[in-house]
């Protein structure tokens, strides 16, 4: 009995030696980090945050080129030229050339909108609103993000508790175990109950490895999501404390940036109508000029000479197949078009909003019952552990209690982080800015 004992004790010093080895995981480069915090860093490195800034940019300053077109336009024209064979008539005697060989001629003119029918205001009033569009879309993208960064977050401490709760139902393996070898050398335990204990000892640290990639492969996600070189990995520092109630306080209103940028798109395409229709108005326009050159008004005496002028100018054009009429009842139908997808997102968002509150309200009624039933597996194990030291109770029903305790312990956990995805569902459904932050 003595030697078996000794073989037993030999096959489960590795299992004992692996709570030593594996005291931390990813503990050489670990880095620290809140929920805000991470949101922050990754809102700093998306390139989809970044090319929506720029695409911001780029309307706002169309809308400025936009507005620059009520400005005065100054133009200029400077050529020279030679002619080397000149028209002549004769007046007299002699022919006479019109013009001069060498030619110097420099326009300069200014000139000004007067009247567009509304072209322009029009046009600047599209550029506005697309700006705006464009701003609330960088803003939409941020609040994506944010709302993505909070799910890796979370799905990152998920895993970091499921591999606390694997390494503590570890160290109960290992506990029962020792004792187990204990009562063997006192003839009180069998030699299948010390296998049982080894076997239960080897799916545990089976357990471990699993739970430890899913959090590798969790921290490497929400690495990359931030632009971190996490090669030892991220580790969350957020403190998950069980909710005192839902917080629903954000639900009078659905405030989501996509609805404010359709409701430009919409207002853009309104001003598209009225631009197409101003094509039923002439356009309007005064300026101003100077010329100089050489021969420039005199043919004859091929001298240099200038002059002002000042006068406006009257366009005005019609399609006879009826383009504008078209175009504006296209306009129209855009604009239709848009206040259609405004209330079809606006159905969507208010269901989505709706199913989140509910989500969240289940969440937290659940997390009250699995809490309950987790304080009863741990008296449960406190009790069996005691009665079976005491050769009440088989190691058999030893074990299944602590798989029952840990099995509990993963679904409180569970509980509590899907709580707070569901709580992150309702801020981000209802637009709320407290997607920015950390849990509440």
């Amino acid at each position: 009995m003595t030697s078996f004992c000794a073989a037993l004790r030999f096959v489960s010093a590795p299992a004992l030696l692996l709570l030593v080895a594996t005291a931390g995981i990813l503990s050489a480069e670990e880095i620290h980090m809140s929920l805000d915090d991470a949101i922050t860093r990754s809102l700093d490195h998306s390139f989809g945050i970044k090319s929506a800034a720029h695409d911001s940019a780029a309307a706002a300053l169309r809308f400025g080129r936009a507005q620059a077109l009520r400005f005065p336009v100054l133009s200029l024209d400077a050529k020279s030229y030679w002619v080397n064979d000149l028209q002549t008539v004769k007046l007299g005697p002699r022919p006479m050339e019109l013009g001069s060989k060498e030619n110097y001629q420099l326009e300069v003119k200014l000139s000004l909108p007067l009247f567009t029918g509304g072209r322009l205001s029009r046009t600047i009033g599209i550029e506005k609103e697309n700006s705006a569009a464009e701003s609330f879309r960088l803003q939409a993208e941020r609040m994506a993000l944010a709302y993505q960064t909070r799910v890796g977050y979370l799905h990152l401490l998920l895993a970091d508790a499921s591999v606390r709760t694997a390494r503590a139902s570890l160290e109960r393996l290992a506990i029962i175990d020792r004792d187990l070898h204990n009562l063997f050398q006192s003839g009180l335990a069998d030699s299948v109950d010390i296998l049982d204990a080894i076997l239960a000892l080897e799916k545990g640290r089976q357990v471990v490895e699993q739970q430890e990639t899913i959090y590798r492969n969790a921290s490497l996600a929400l690495a990359t999501l931030i632009g971190l070189d996490a090669a030892g990995g991220l580790v969350p520092n957020e403190a998950v404390e069980p909710p005192s109630s839902p917080d629903v306080s954000d639900s009078a209103a659905i405030t989501r940036y996509e609805i404010s940028q359709i409701d430009r798109r919409i207002r853009a395409a309104e001003l598209g109508a009225g631009l197409s229709q101003a094509e039923y108005y002439p356009s309007v326009s005064g300026f101003g000029g100077y010329s100089v050159g050489k021969p420039n008004r005199d043919m004859f005496e091929k001298s240099w000479n200038d002059y002002f002028s000042a006068g406006v100018v009257l366009t005005w054009a019609f399609n006879t197949g009826g383009t504008t009429g078209k175009a504006v009842a296209a306009a129209r139908q855009t604009a239709l078009s848009a206040r259609m997808a405004r209330a079809e997102l606006l159905e969507a968002l208010r269901l989505q909003s709706q199913t989140a509150r509910n989500n969240l309200e289940q969440a937290f009624r659940t997390v009250q019952v699995i809490a309950n039933e987790r304080d009863i597996a741990r008296r449960q194990y406190r009790l069996a552990g005691d009665q079976q030291k005491a050769g009440q109770l088989s190691v058999n029903r030893l074990l299944e209690l602590e798989t029952s305790l840990t099995t509990t312990e993963q679904q409180y956990q569970a509980a509590l982080i899907q709580y707070y995805l569901a709580d992150g569902d309702y801020l981000y459904a209802v637009g709320s800015p407290k997607i920015f932050g950390g849990l509440r």
